[in-house]
């Protein structure tokens, strides 16, 4: 799907970092890539050419480093666009381990407080 032409569903602010994802689809490894644009929501995972189609669902895994911690995080997310340089991602299932990872990420002045 063009991603110039996707409506944009986002409920959260996206912030421009990037990080290293490794990406699952029924637990087995498909790919890796970096994540750009990340919010609470979801994020972009530029791929090169690796190609995930639209509505495929799978897990985004990633490492958080804060304050001296690393902790690993999987999230279940689902492919909302996909273009030539990656793809568009929504997570897909929240609880308070997931959000405060995201906000260790996205914030991470407000989650040392």
């Amino acid at each position: 799907m063009d991603q110039r032409k996707h409506a944009d569903h986002r409920w959260s602010t996206r912030q421009p970092i990037t990080f290293p994802v490794k990406l699952f689809r029924g637990g087995e490894p498909i790919g890796q890539g970096r994540a750009h644009n990340v919010g609470i929501g979801g994020m972009f995972v530029e791929l090169g050419s690796h190609r995930i189609p639209a509505d495929a669902p799978l897990s985004v895994a990633f490492t958080v480093d804060v304050n001296g911690m690393t902790t690993h995080h999987r999230l279940p997310a689902t492919v909302i666009w996909e273009g030539d340089r990656g793809a568009g991602l929504m997570f897909t299932d929240f609880n308070v381990d997931t959000v405060h990872a995201l906000r260790e990420i996205l914030y991470p002045a407000s989650a040392a407080s």
